[in-house]
């Protein structure tokens, strides 16, 4: 089941390499315009790389249960904040993706009876994308 943490943990790196390529302008001048500096975000690591998840997982565990809508909702939450940065096509991409994502996580969180699993890949896949966001400003 900690198969699922591996390409979790791989969502930094491959948001460091696509990058240049996804994005409407480049990330640090969409960090700037929301006003967020290399200090900012150095202080929100520990919240977006390990609070956040856990939270999260805790709030849509519950609400996966209630069918297919549930996990198009949890890739369209994300689109929210998504959408100011990453091209039409990319938006897309990352829709489907989160939309798989919550789906398997459901799927693991069922069989092991726990979400040790869904909140480590989360906290890997998050921690990965804060870390790069530091790298790049």
């Amino acid at each position: 089941m900690m198969l699922l943490a591996l390409p979790a943990a791989l969502a930094g790196p491959l948001l460091f390499v696509l990058l240049p390529y996804i994005t409407q302008e480049g990330l640090s001048i969409w960090l700037a315009n929301h006003h967020l500096s290399r200090v900012s975000l150095l202080i929100l690591i520990p919240y977006f790389g390990l609070l956040h998840p856990y939270l999260e997982q805790l709030h849509w565990a519950p609400l996966r249960e209630y069918g297919l809508i549930s996990h198009l909702l949890f890739a369209g939450y994300h689109m929210v904040v998504l959408c100011t940065l990453l091209t039409l096509p990319w938006l897309f991409v990352c829709f489907c993706v989160l939309a798989t994502v919550s789906l398997l996580w459901q799927q693991v969180t069922r069989q092991t009876n726990s979400l040790t699993v869904a909140i480590t890949s989360h906290i890997l896949a998050d921690l990965g994308v804060a870390i790069v966001a530091c790298l790049v400003f």
